[in-house]
């Protein structure tokens, strides 16, 4: 290994660059690198690009302003003791996974690649990437030898947006080498910066380890998901079951909601359905993908339905554009497909989410009025909707909303976070689907 102990992080994303301020913040140095110059001022000008909890603060503080460094020459990577490539694998229109960025950087990895240096991968691969593919490219370009001159391991990433920070040390990490050098010194690099390991056989393990923690996580919320439509069919409140089977210890069940969002659980489990289409039928994946698909636009239906049954008025305020809770991050948010099943069936919307600008919440909802408070989407609403799980939503003043909205307002709740009865002791009508609604 070299001497320097220098880590360079390709990729400052949801995933590159809460790992580097971490690093970076326990005094190691490190050297970080994003294909897109934009990312690379905002952070020069101490600025985020996106919403972390904590990182702003992190980035701002005086061991990361020491030990980060922003580079936009790849050559500048070439002295680290460790190259850690974070880079997105996207899935194309027939669900089958986009590798070219990977493929790039790992040919512009190889190009600088020197003995005794060790490269891990974080990107989500199918199983056979690391070994059948990443392996060969990085030999060819640098003329080293993996079993003999440089390491090489796969660790995929593991976090959840709006906590990245916390879990980097405390969600395990999977550690996938091509040998068992590599294995250790992956595990020798991880445990220096506080983390909790596993170590496993081969890096297809670690592969398709990834992939089984996000297709688990879409497969149980389509599961639950069908029990939400199965008991607004029966008038039974999914969420009171839920919770009463999950007194189990043997289970556990998520909770539903008006759909999937993201940029993993939207893609990853098409990942194993494009790689063995032609061998087997992976029903239970396809199927549970296929449910969350068409969540957002049935539930814009159960919206619709509720409204024309209660008011002529066709007002609805959309809260949150954000996919989830603590973030401000909109990809494959299903506020999108939720408002435009509204807007064709001729409801006035507006919208508004406290972490999303209201510049991006424009170009995403162009035909939405983007409203600047929580007081200002309730004003004169027929109906308050939930698409998002923020913190703030969860500690909606009920009262407020009551005075400013329409007399009979609605609170349609997509997320599942409130309460139905303090929602009704506020005066306001709750509705939900698959839960029993007061409106029934």
């Amino acid at each position: 290994m070299a001497s320097n102990k220098q880590i360079s992080i390709i990729g400052l994303g949801h995933v590159g660059l809460p790992l580097a301020a971490k690093i970076a913040s326990l005094g190691l140095k490190v050297l970080g690198y994003d294909s897109n110059p934009g990312i690379i001022s905002l952070i020069r000008e101490g600025k985020t690009p996106f919403f972390e909890s904590g990182l702003s603060e992190l980035l701002d503080s005086e061991s990361v302003r020491s030990n980060l460094k922003l580079v936009e020459s790849f050559e500048e990577l070439s002295d680290s003791w460790i190259i850690i490539v974070t880079v997105g694998t996207p899935v194309n229109s027939k669900g089958e996974p986009v590798l070219s960025s990977i493929d790039e950087f790992t040919d512009s990895v190889g190009k600088i690649l020197r003995p005794h240096q060790l490269v891990i991968y974080r990107s989500t691969i199918p199983p056979g990437t690391l070994r059948g593919r990443i392996k060969p490219r990085l030999e060819r370009a640098s003329g080293l030898s993996s079993t003999a001159d440089f390491s090489l391991a796969y660790c995929p990433e593991r976090l959840v947006e709006g906590a990245a920070l916390s879990e980097i040390v405390k969600v395990p990490h999977i550690i996938g080498g091509i040998d068992q050098r590599s294995s250790r010194s992956a595990l020798e690099f991880f445990e220096s910066i506080g983390c909790e390991c596993r170590v496993v056989s081969h890096p297809e393990v670690a592969e398709m380890a990834k992939i089984i923690d996000n297709v688990y996580r879409d497969t149980n919320i389509a599961l639950a998901n069908e029990f939400s439509l199965y008991c607004e069919e029966f008038g039974i409140d999914v969420i009171e079951s839920i919770k009463a089977a999950n007194s189990s210890p043997r289970t556990k069940m998520l909770i539903p909601g008006c759909g999937v969002g993201g940029s993993c659980l939207n893609k990853d489990p098409y990942i194993p359905i494009s790689m063995v289409r032609q061998k087997n039928d992976l029903s239970v994946i396809a199927s549970g993908r296929k449910t969350n698909e068409s969540m957002p636009i049935k539930f814009a239906e159960f919206v619709a339905s509720k409204l024309q049954a209660t008011s002529s008025e066709k007002t609805i305020a959309l809260l949150g554009i954000a996919f989830k809770a603590g973030t401000d991050d909109t990809r494959g948010t299903v506020a999108i497909p939720i408002a435009r099943k509204l807007l064709v069936k001729g409801f006035k919307l507006w919208a508004f989410d406290p972490r999303v600008s209201i510049e991006t919440s424009r170009s995403l909802l162009p035909e939405v009025d983007i409203v600047k408070s929580m007081k200002d989407a309730a004003r004169d609403s027929s109906a308050i909707v939930l698409c998002s799980d923020h913190e703030e939503f969860r500690n909606l003043d009920l009262d407020e909303i009551r005075q400013v909205a329409k007399h009979g307002c609605i609170l349609i709740d997509g997320r599942n976070i409130l309460e139905k009865q303090r929602v009704v002791r506020s005066g306001l009508r709750f509705a939900g689907l698959g839960r029993a609604s007061s409106l029934e």
